[in-house]
């Protein structure tokens, strides 16, 4: 929680992704002092950081992981396959969940195909 809420904090000061990326490259170190220190590193004020990492951002935190969750996402990275309807819903036919093989995509991506070729 508190790393999603610190890319959230950061992204207040027009870095998400750079704090992003810190904390994918040190996937274990999660500890709020240590994303004060990632802050720091970014040049982020750190006094607004730290305060927003209170609790600011927890409430968009949790919707966005009940959204995933409602969407069956299980764990990042995650990707949605499917169409887009005349109503401009999306149709989901395939959630690929974690780090998966190329074949896995294309499989997912075949399927869409064939099935959105027959309804042309």
């Amino acid at each position: 929680m508190k790393a999603a809420e610190a890319t959230e904090c950061a992204g207040q000061q027009g870095q998400f992704w750079p704090m992003h990326d810190v904390l994918f490259k040190n996937p274990r170190q999660f500890a709020e002092p240590q994303l004060v220190t990632y802050a720091q590193a970014l040049q982020l004020d750190s006094a607004a950081f730290g305060r927003c990492l209170q609790g600011a951002t927890t409430d968009k935190v949790r919707a966005d992981a009940a959204s995933a969750s409602a969407l069956g996402i299980t764990g990042t990275p995650a990707f949605l396959v499917g169409t887009i309807q005349p109503d401009g819903r999306a149709k989901i036919t395939e959630r690929i969940v974690g780090a998966r093989p190329l074949s896995s995509f294309e499989i997912a991506l075949d399927k869409v195909l064939e099935s959105s070729a027959g309804t042309r």
